[in-house]
Parts: structure tokens; C-alpha cells; sequence
């Protein structure tokens, strides 16, 4: 029996999902050229003139003749009428579903780059899963604690009048106040006042009501919305019980970040028999930071299920997601390395502006090197310099590169011996060539080869000697074979 829950104050009943067999479900991945269209079913030359032809009369798009996808967006066949789609359908309708459905899950299987509730309006950081965050009636906006915290304090302190963080609206002091607010952004169709209204209906019983609410909000883009749509379809809470619809809505909700939608969907998945795709679903919402799916995946790994290298990979991810969202410089530095790596540049930078911002050193440093090829010298030099300063010492180095190839030999030399006096082993040849060049003095060269000998024996231990040791007989094996 497997248990996950709604993770909602108005639908908290435990959902009960019976493990009916352990069958797995595939899909295998729909191949496309650059035109979008599937080479598994056009990839011979004849075919390929689909694209260019009525997939039922074989009529070319030329000067008048327009063609139009498939109304089911398969993205494999276009017709010239509607009456040539009619025709063509029974044919086409087994092709085109499959296809759907591989497009379906292509997008939502896809890693979201942070949870439906994104970053905090005031201080730009994740905001959590838990409940440290706080709506503010007059402008619907979700805030961290840590800014209305400190903005209370800023008020206390200066003895100002209350108000609200982000938009300096002064903060109800009764709950008619409060309800008065909310109505207002309800009457400007703001999406969260909306939702807020539909939750308030459902806590009412008043259901057909909350319905509306919570479909106008999820119409806007409401994700939480779409999240409590999915429960109230599947339980029947107020509407007929349509699973299919809640899946939907709950799909939604995941593709947008919900984390525990995902976890929800994964459990359907799991009590149907589907495992490779539960899994999937786990991963993903564990990545944003969902314990339950976390346990999920452990006990698929004790099943035999889940490999133990895909689980300590999820585990990892988990942990990394969760310092990301109580604002870690560490963990944000690494999901931008990592976004990075996988060629995402813009929440790359993102995430390393982040962790720059609540003063990581790498983060500077790394944002530097990314602006070097792309915004400019004087954002790359900015950063630089603020890595610098707080002790990097490759970003040290680099800065002294710059005024050296502008001709400022003795800033350079400056940036070089701080850089040496960390470490960095580069900056000695330079500093070298100063001493050669009459840039630095005997005593100064001398004073700084110390002072680089004592920075690196003070890195030094025995156990990080004989870690290296190991790793480069196990470079020098791997090299061998």
C-alpha cells in the first residue's frame, strides 16, 4: 500500500493507492529532423514530401495553397481543408495519438529550474517549500520571511508606520482590512487573490463557487491553482470525479514546478504498474526538494527498481536543491556550474548572480569568466575584482593578466604577489619576469617565494598527500589501459 498526501490545509486526507503489478511502462523517444517531423515515420525521401504536401490529396503548398498542421498538433502531417484532416483520420489516428503522446512527455519529463513558487520579489532567493513565506493582501505578492522580517525591524527602528514590503501599501491591522484588499486584487483579476478565493470557498463547503475561483485563477497561470484543481477532480470534491482531468491538472502543475503534484503523478504511476515512469516523476520532484518523493525513491532503490548510482545521484541533487532553497552561496554556485554544464547559460547565470549576491567568492569569479566572452570588460573586471577581494586567488592572478597587458606593470605586480602570497602557483613566473625587469624588488621577489612556500605547506596533510597519491596511480593505471 502506498500513501501520499495532498499537501493542502482544505484536501489532508491521506490518498490511498493500491500497487496493482510491477510491470513497467516505456516510451521510446521520438526522433525528429529539423523540419519537427518524426524520421521514424517519414524517413524515407518519398515520405518527407509530407511536409510539403496534403497528407490526404497529395496537393503541394504553393502560391494560394496553404497547408495546416494536424488539429491534434502531432506535428507529422498537414492538410490543405478540414475536409482532407476528415478524410485522412482513420488512417493517420493510431500515428498521430502515439505521437501526442511522446511530444506529452517529452515536456514533462523535463527538470524544472526551480519550484512552482520561484524567487522572493524583494531579495531575488528561492523561496522555500515551507512555510516561510508570506502573501501580502494589497499587492498579492509572496515574500520570504527573512525580507519581512527584516522590514519589520527597519519600521521598529526608525519608528515608521507599517507597510508592506514590496509595494509600501500600509499593512491591514483587522481582518476586514485584509478581506477588503484581497477583493480588490480578486476584481483586477490578480491570479493569486483569485486562488486565495477559491481555497476560502472550498473552506466554506461552498464548492461550485470555489470551482470558479480556482479555474479563472488556473486559466491565468495560477499553478497552485491547477494543483488544487487536480485534488478536487480526483476525490470528486465538489465536481464529478474525473481522473483524467485530474491528471491533466496535475501535469500542469508539474511541468510549472509543482513539486507535489509530481510526487502525486508519480504515485499514480507507481499503482499502476508503470515504475520507470514513477521514477521519473520522483526524481524530478525530489530535485525540487520534495522529502516524500526522496523516500519514494529509496524504497525503490531497496525493490531493485532504482540502479544505486541514479538514487545517490538524486539524494545529491535533493540535498543541493534544499541548501538552494534556504539561500546556500554554496549550492546556488553549484546548480549554476552545473546549469552550466548542461549548456543552459541563462540560468547559469542566474543561479551564480544568486550566490554572488550573498557573497560567494567562485560565483564572482566564475561570472567574470562568463562575461569575458560575453556583456563586457567592465562587468568581467567587476566581478573579478570582488572575487579578489574576498581571497580567490586565480581571480587575483587574472586581474594582474589585465593591468599587465594594458601596461600598468606595477598594479599588475601588486595583484601578482597578493595572488602569490594565496598560492597560486601562475603568478611566480610573472613575478619573475618583474624581478628580471626591475619591476620588483630582490626583497620583495624574496618575501613573496616565502610567503607562496608557507600558503601551500599550510594546505598540506598527510592524509591529503596520500589522497593524491592514490588518485594519480589511479590516472597513471587508467592512462596504462
Amino acid at each position: 500500500i502506498l500513501f501520499f498526501y495532498a499537501d493542502s490545509p482544505l484536501f489532508g486526507v491521506p490518498l490511498v493507492l493500491l500497487r496493482s503489478s510491477n510491470s513497467n511502462m516505456t516510451n521510446e523517444d521520438g526522433k525528429e529532423d529539423d523540419s519537427g517531423l518524426s524520421t521514424d515515420t517519414i524517413g524515407k525521401a518519398g515520405e518527407i514530401g509530407m511536409s510539403f504536401c496534403c497528407a490526404s490529396c497529395d496537393i503541394a503548398e504553393v502560391d494560394d495553397i496553404k497547408l495546416t498542421t494536424c488539429d491534434a498538433n502531432c506535428k507529422l502531417v498537414r492538410y490543405c481543408s478540414d475536409a482532407c484532416q476528415r478524410d485522412h483520420r482513420p488512417q493517420h489516428k493510431e500515428e498521430c495519438k502515439k505521437r501526442v503522446a511522446e511530444l506529452r512527455d517529452e515536456l514533462l519529463f523535463v527538470q524544472p529550474e526551480s519550484s512552482h513558487y520561484g524567487d522572493c520579489p524583494i531579495c531575488f532567493l528561492p523561496l522555500s517549500l515551507d512555510g516561510s513565506k508570506i502573501m501580502m493582501t494589497c499587492c498579492s505578492k509572496v515574500i520570504c520571511e527573512g525580507c519581512w522580517y527584516a522590514n519589520k525591524e527597519r519600521e521598529l527602528n526608525a519608528s515608521l508606520k507599517r507597510t508592506c514590503p514590496f509595494c509600501r501599501h500600509p499593512v491591514p491591522t483587522t481582518d476586514a482590512e485584509a478581506d477588503a484588499n484581497i477583493m480588490k486584487r480578486v476584481e483586477a483579476n490578480d491570479q493569486v487573490a483569485l486562488e486565495v478565493m477559491g481555497l476560502r470557498q472550498c473552506e466554506k463547503g461552498d464548492y461550485g463557487s470555489a470551482l470558479e475561483y480556482l479555474t479563472e485563477a488556473a486559466g491565468l497561470g495560477d499553478v497552485e491553482a491547477l494543483y488544487h484543481l487536480s485534488l478536487m477532480c480526483w476525490k470528486g470534491t465538489g465536481v464529478e470525479k474525473d481522473e483524467k482531468k485530474g491528471n491533466y491538472h496535475a501535469e500542469e502543475a508539474a511541468i510549472a514546478g509543482h513539486p507535489t503534484a509530481r510526487h502525486n503523478l508519480g504515485a499514480i504511476e507507481w499503482n499502476n504498474g508503470s515504475m520507470e515512469r514513477a521514477l521519473k516523476h520522483f526524481i524530478i520532484a525530489a530535485n525540487l526538494g520534495d522529502d516524500n518523493s526522496v523516500d519514494m525513491l529509496k524504497h525503490g532503490y531497496l525493490e531493485g527498481v532504482l540502479s544505486k548510482e541514479d538514487f545517490a545521484a538524486a539524494l545529491r541533487d535533493a540535498n543541493i536543491m534544499k541548501r538552494v532553497e534556504v539561500n546556500d552561496p554554496v549550492a546556488l554556485r553549484r546548480m549554476g556550474s552545473r546549469r552550466h554544464d548542461e549548456g543552459d547559460y541563462k540560468s547559469a547565470f542566474e543561479y551564480l548572480s544568486k550566490a554572488a549576491r550573498v557573497g560567494d567568492a567562485s560565483a564572482h569569479f566564475h561570472l567574470s569568466l562568463m562575461n569575458s566572452e560575453g556583456d563586457g570588460v567592465e562587468k568581467e573586471v567587476y566581478h573579478l575584482e570582488e572575487a579578489a577581494i574576498a581571497g580567490h586567488p586565480t581571480a587575483r592572478y587574472n586581474l594582474g593578466h589585465i593591468e599587465w597587458n594594458n601596461g600598468s606593470k606595477e598594479r599588475a605586480v601588486k595583484h601578482y604577489i597578493i595572488a602569490a602570497k594565496l598560492g597560486e602557483a601562475n603568478t611566480l613566473g610573472k613575478l619573475k619576469q618583474g624581478y628580471l625587469r626591475g619591476l620588483v624588488s630582490k626583497e620583495d621577489f624574496a618575501a613573496t617565494l616565502r610567503a607562496h612556500q608557507a600558503a601551500v605547506d599550510a594546505a598540506k596533510s598527510p592524509q591529503r598527500e596520500a589522497a593524491a597519491e592514490v588518485a594519480l596511480s589511479k590516472k597513471k593505471c587508467l592512462q596504462s589501459w
